[in-house]
């Protein structure tokens, strides 16, 4: 991954994964800020639509990543 050593390959995928995590916070509060107050509806709002758009991206990928869209899924759902 990336051209890193095994090791550093796997603290990698979990590093990312924080720093993706916690961009999509970031839009979701960027999104949800009216007038400088967060109200709860607006917040989950933007939450539902960033997961939606990130599950898009995560889908499209998948697409263009595999010829089998199963083998895809199944990494989706957890299996190695």
């Amino acid at each position: 991954m990336l051209g890193l050593d095994t090791g550093y390959a796997m603290l990698a995928a979990p590093i990312f994964a924080f720093i993706a995590g916690m961009g999509s916070l970031g839009l979701v509060m960027l999104l949800a800020r009216r007038r400088g107050v967060i109200e709860t509806p607006t917040l989950l709002l933007a939450g539902l639509f960033v997961g939606a758009l990130l599950n898009a991206a995560v889908s499209l990928a998948l697409v263009l990543a595999w010829q089998d869209p199963r083998t895809g899924l199944r990494w989706v759902l957890g299996a190695v």
